[in-house]
């Protein structure tokens, strides 16, 4: 009875031990669990991290928001005709089909107006219809922020007075901040992504030039400039891999620049302007910032401003 008696203290002991022992193990993961989140959390690593993290939640609150006001453009237009939920729905989902197979074919390129009211008014003709087309626009463009992170903006073209034409066309571009682009578009080619750097500052150069001329320049003050820059209109230039001519042709197509006739006592003189999509991706203030830095450091174009 005695030895039974030790055997069983014994064993009470061993469990009360193991017990012990699980349980130091479990506070020690635990506090093993702890520390790792106190070292990743932003808030608590420093003051550096801790601003990185207040700026990306400002970031997430200025795309949420933009969403919105996108989404909201749809309440105010007016429209008093009847469509049936699912054919607006198949309207909507032509047009949004469309807008992303003409960027693809062409990026960076508008796309007319009338060339997606097309689409609605051919199925849908008559007076009857009138702000059919508007709304179903603002559907689409609802759609495109709130599902695909994309704004579908209006560009608006301008006439030779800087006065606002009835010539409108649109464009997707990303509502993701800057520094999440890149990650979402996926790798390039090195090659292609050089190319596409070099294209852009040289655009960047030219409506600095044209800028400093007063928002616009001569055709033959253009090729002036440029052929001091080693650009000429019939040969293809080593880096860019295209004429001049070409070159300039394409930032007209993708309206960052718009070619304009002007009468004048020795006949007519082509000038050269912004076109509607650089007003609305560049403002002047950022223009102005980079002509300065360029007369006195000298920096590198495709940093200074960022251009779709």
């Amino acid at each position: 009875d005695a030895a039974s008696s030790r055997s069983a203290g014994e064993s009470e002991a061993e469990a009360t031990m193991s017990s012990k022992r699980s349980r130091g193990s479990a506070s020690s993961s635990a506090s093993k669990r702890q520390q790792v989140v106190e070292i990743v959390d932003d808030y608590d690593a420093g003051p550096s991290r801790r601003a990185d993290a207040e700026g990306k939640a400002r970031e997430a609150a200025d795309y949420m928001r933009k969403i919105q006001q996108i989404k909201a453009l749809q309440n105010d237009v007016i429209f008093t005709g009847k469509v049936s939920a699912e054919e607006m729905n198949s309207l909507v989902g032509t047009v949004m089909r469309y807008v992303l197979f003409r960027t693809g074919q062409h990026k960076s390129q508008p796309i007319p107006r009338n060339d997606i009211a097309a689409l609605v008014t051919k199925k849908y003709p008559g007076p009857a219809r009138q702000g059919l087309t508007k709304l179903v626009i603002a559907k689409a463009q609802g759609q495109f922020a709130d599902i695909m992170g994309l704004e579908m903006k209006e560009l608006v073209r301008r006439t030779e007075s800087g006065e606002a034409s009835a010539t409108r066309s649109y464009i997707l571009r990303s509502l993701l901040p800057k520094r999440y682009q890149e990650a979402v578009a996926g790798p390039k080619r090195g090659k292609e992504r050089e190319r596409e750097r070099q294209e852009k500052s040289l655009l960047l150069v030219i409506l600095m030039m044209i800028s400093l001329s007063g928002d616009q320049m001569t055709e033959a003050k253009l090729w002036e400039h440029l052929g001091l820059l080693g650009i000429e209109k019939d040969t293809k230039h080593a880096t860019f891999g295209d004429t001049g001519s070409a070159m300039l042709y394409r930032f007209v197509r993708q309206r960052y620049l718009q070619k304009v006739a002007k009468k004048s006592d020795n006949g007519r003189v082509w000038l050269y302007q912004p076109g509607e999509n650089a007003l609305d991706e560049i403002d002047q203030m950022s223009l102005s910032d980079a002509i300065s830095k360029t007369l006195q450091k000298g920096h590198n174009m495709s940093e200074m401003i960022e251009i779709d």
